[in-house]
């Protein structure tokens, strides 16, 4: 599931938040080692004819609003 925060692509995946940095179409027969390294990305994942770039983000810190 691909979700958009602040204009910015985010997909939940394995219990793990990633920043999706590229989208490609299967179509375009990318070479998808080279895509990975030269974008840094973590893993790529495939749906719906489209390779997702992603980069996971490591460190996640729940903020709550606190009532003064």
């Amino acid at each position: 599931m691909i979700n958009v925060i602040f204009g910015k692509a985010y997909i939940f995946y394995n219990d793990s938040m990633h920043y999706v940095t590229r989208v490609i179409k299967e179509s375009h027969n990318p070479v998808v080692d080279v895509w990975k390294e030269d974008l840094m990305c973590d893993i790529v994942l495939k749906k719906d004819g489209n390779y997702y770039f992603c980069q996971k983000i490591k460190d996640i810190e729940v903020i709550e609003d606190e009532q003064i």
